[in-house]
């Protein structure tokens, strides 16, 4: 009688775990639009676009390291898992990748002339 319990209950979380992933929906693209104020993100897919809300307990990864909705940008490629209520789709984890050409580089600061510190002359020259 136990091994029948414990052969159903398997039998139960087997079935519950494969439901699972039919819960979820993944998609890919491109942001074409970050709405912070509202909490929304437009994705570009092939042939249309998808708006999908943002709450607190989405995650939002740019290149595998945490981030947050204001952090993305429009031409980020994303991968996008949500979850469809109705008609409004809950993004559950955006994962972004940028590319290093995107990123923005800052100049070096300028030269101070006649600054010892930046200045890769020699002080005193052979011969002064």
């Amino acid at each position: 009688m136990i091994r029948l319990q414990k052969l159903l209950a398997t039998a139960v979380v087997l079935s519950l775990l494969s439901v699972l992933p039919l819960l979820a929906a993944d998609v890919r693209g491109r942001i074409a639009s970050v709405g912070l104020d509202e909490s929304k993100f437009v994705l570009t897919e092939t042939f249309r676009n998808l708006t999908f809300e943002v709450n607190n307990t989405t995650r939002v990864l740019i290149n595998d390291r945490e981030a947050k909705l204001a952090d993305m940008r429009p031409g980020d490629e994303a991968a996008v898992t949500y979850d469809k209520q109705g008609k409004r789709l809950i993004a559950l984890t955006v994962r972004c990748t940028r590319t290093l050409t995107d990123r923005r580089v800052e100049e070096p600061l300028p030269r101070v002339p006649n600054d010892p510190k930046n200045d890769r002359r020699p002080l005193f020259a052979h011969g002064e």
